[in-house]
């Protein structure tokens, strides 16, 4: 493969006028990123990430209040734009390059020796063709399946070949409300009705001597406990069967977890 073009060089003039433009540059150390098309998708906030335009987040990345993860880490050498000019190392102290509080510049940031910093070659060594359907490929990656889909990258992915499958597997926000708004509300006057009629028992299918009435005022209680149970048997689905870990020799079982749950942590 061809060499990796050498990193850009940016002045401190040439970030400050960026910044005054809307970009939203931060550095780490001598290296720079632009995380412009990354703020408004930060946890964290966009406001965060604006108010450090400029600065050096090496300080920020390792905490406190939030020290960020490897994961974090590594998404962030995606959005790696250069590195500061030589000369501007001795940007003072006290203000960022963007008229912001920073800290010195230096060649590496804290904490990379832990968490690697990466470089464009290795960025670019993927373990699979982002121009092709991953979910043909992904059951390939064995034993380095579980490492690789828990780490997220910021680019569009494409599960099937097909334009039509493909389609159906991305849904707005609002389409669900749109298709289970009614469902809802359709079941809750079923169940509201019946229990109206104050025929509703329990225990009734096992004795009728024992059975307790259900009124239709302990409707709104029911309503709350089956969301309850709903919400813990998603946790403990979520948290047991679609984080379990598929064998690293089962191809199917790779592909089945990366369609079911493991694109969402790409």
């Amino acid at each position: 493969p061809a060499p990796a073009p050498a990193p850009r060089s940016f002045s401190a003039a040439e970030v400050r006028a960026r910044c005054a433009q809307g970009s939203c540059l931060v550095r780490c150390r001598r290296r720079l990123y632009d995380l412009s098309g990354f703020v408004r998708l930060h946890p964290g906030g966009e406001q965060l990430l604006r108010r450090r335009a400029g600065t050096d987040v090496s300080a920020a990345l390792d905490g406190p209040p939030h020290r960020h993860s490897a994961n974090a880490r590594r998404w962030l050498e995606q959005y790696y734009v250069g590195e500061m000019e030589s000369g501007d190392e001795q940007v003072p102290r006290r203000f960022g390059l963007c008229g912001f509080r920073g800290t010195d510049l230096g060649s590496e940031c804290p904490g990379s020796r832990a968490y690697g910093v990466y470089k464009a070659s290795q960025l670019r060594a993927d373990l699979v063709d982002w121009q092709k359907p991953l979910l043909w490929q992904v059951g390939y990656l064995g034993e380095k399946y579980d490492e690789w889909v828990h780490q997220p990258v910021d680019r569009p992915i494409r599960l099937f070949h097909s334009d039509i499958l493909e389609s159906l597997s991305k849904t707005a926000w609002y389409v669900v409300f749109i298709v289970w708004a009614p469902v809802v509300l359709y079941l809750s006057w079923v169940s509201y009705t019946s229990l109206a009629q104050g025929n509703t028992r329990l225990f009734s299918s096992f004795t009728t001597e024992y059975s307790i009435p259900v009124h239709k005022y302990y409707f709104p209680f029911i309503f709350l406990l089956g969301m309850f149970l709903w919400s813990l048997l998603e946790y403990l689905i979520h948290r047991f069967v679609f984080h379990m870990k598929p064998p690293a020799s089962n191809y199917y079982l790779i592909t089945l977890h990366f369609l079911l749950h493991g694109q969402h942590h790409k």
